[in-house]
C-alpha cells in the first residue's frame, strides 16, 4: 500500500473517532454526522452532508489512478471535512473541547491528512514526469 493511502486511511479513522462529550456519554464524530444528516433545518446538517459526501468521495477516488483531477479532488474533500469540526468549535465555548478524546484525534486527522496530500502531490509529480 502506498504511503499516501495509509496516511489517508489513518486520518479518516482519526476523523471518525473524534469524540464529542454529551450530557452523559461521549459520541464519536461519525455518529454525530450520520444523525445530523437527518436533523432537518439546522446549519450543521449542511456541513454533515458535505462531510459524508467527502467521505464517500474519498472511498471512490482511492481506487482511481493519480491525475490532476483526483489530487485536486483530495484538496476539495479536505475542505468538505473541516467545516463540521469548525462549526462545533465555534458554536460552543472552546474550553469544552479541552480533553484528549477531542484534541488527539482532531490533530491526528489534520496532520495525517495534510501529509497524505503532500505525498499524493509528490506521487502525481513523479507519475507525470
Amino acid at each position: 500500500m502506498k504511503p499516501n493511502n495509509i496516511l489517508r486511511a489513518l486520518s479518516i479513522l482519526a476523523y471518525c473517532f473524534i469524540l464529542f462529550n454529551g450530557w452523559f456519554i461521549s459520541l464519536p464524530f461519525f455518529l454525530i454526522l450520520i444523525f445530523s444528516v437527518f436533523d432537518w433545518g439546522t446549519r450543521f446538517q449542511i456541513f454533515s452532508i458535505l462531510s459524508v459526501t467527502g467521505l464517500i468521495l474519498l472511498i471512490i477516488i482511492t481506487r482511481m489512478p493519480k491525475t490532476k483531477k483526483t489530487v485536486f479532488t483530495e484538496f476539495i474533500i479536505f475542505g468538505f471535512l473541516l467545516p463540521p469540526i469548525a462549526e462545533r468549535l465555534l458554536s460552543v465555548n472552546i474550553s469544552l473541547f479541552n480533553y484528549p478524546g477531542f484534541i488527539i484525534p482532531c490533530l491526528a486527522f489534520m496532520i495525517l491528512y495534510t501529509l497524505s496530500l503532500i505525498f499524493s502531490c509528490r506521487r502525481y509529480m513523479k507519475l507525470r514526469n
